[in-house]
């Protein structure tokens, strides 16, 4: 399968008041086009810090990450980020929103708007498209968040603990609609999260990260195939052994 992303030997350092802390060390990995890929790890190993690597937000102090062959040296069209919170802005309608993109980039056009459009029917918002995001439940909420980062048509989507705010059952329905839409729309996505059975539910590999500063610890390939949709693997009975083998190699107890 064709590589979309590749990340070759990245190391990244910041600056505290204890002085420079390695965040990332000699990280390397890559993302298959059409790939749905999660990253876990224990807390503060750099999850989050990969992420925005990822989007361009960050250079790394060593090595380099290709999309489609290209560095990315910032902020890159093709790379779409969903942030934790929805960040919807709540002075404009959802329609409004989603297109939030094209009126920043001064890219708003009848083709934009058509697109956008067909997504907000595709998935069930467009009786909500003049609706105010105070007017959406949290689920819809994300849905629209989501819809807003289609909308701009990345090759690459990026997910930073897009469900954790979300009551549990509200997490998991929303996961399972959001892992639908991302694969329906044939998109390529990397989330991070802190919730193995969410990330085993959704991904069809697990990249697994160790203690600071990171690097790659294992990778988990998923065992359920690639129809099972979420519910139905959460359902699976080798379902549980997935999340306790996880589980052991996050080696939280240390």
């Amino acid at each position: 399968m064709q590589k979309i992303v590749n990340v070759l030997g990245i190391s990244l350092r910041y600056q505290s008041d204890d002085g420079e802390i390695p965040a990332i060390a000699d990280l390397s990995m890559d993302v298959a086009e059409g790939e749905f890929l999660s990253i876990v790890g224990p807390s503060g190993c750099g999850k989050s810090t990969l992420l925005s690597v990822l989007a361009g937000l960050l250079q790394p102090d060593a090595g380099q990450v290709l999309l489609r062959g290209d560095p990315i040296t910032g902020p890159h069209p093709a790379v779409g980020l969903m942030p934790q919170r929805d960040a919807l802005l709540p002075w404009r309608t959802v329609r409004s929103n989603v297109l939030l993109g094209q009126d920043v980039s001064h890219s708003r056009s009848r083709e934009a708007e058509a697109y956008a459009d067909a997504l907000l029917s595709a998935y069930g918002l467009s009786g909500f498209a003049q609706k105010y995001p105070s007017e959406l439940s949290g689920g819809m909420r994300q849905r629209a968040a989501l819809i807003r980062t289609l909308a701009t048509q990345p090759a690459l989507l990026l997910l930073d603990e897009p469900f954790s705010s979300l009551d549990y059952q509200t997490r998991i329905t929303v996961a399972a609609d959001i892992h639908r839409i991302i694969k329906q729309q044939q998109k390529t996505a990397v989330m991070v999260t802190h919730d193995l059975s969410e990330a085993l539910s959704v991904s069809d590999r697990i990249l697994v990260l160790s203690r600071r500063p990171a690097s790659v610890k294992r990778i988990f390939v998923s065992d359920f195939g690639p129809d099972v949709p979420p519910l139905a693997r959460r359902e699976h009975p080798a379902f549980a052994a997935a999340f306790e083998q996880l589980w052991r190699e996050l080696d939280v107890h240390v």
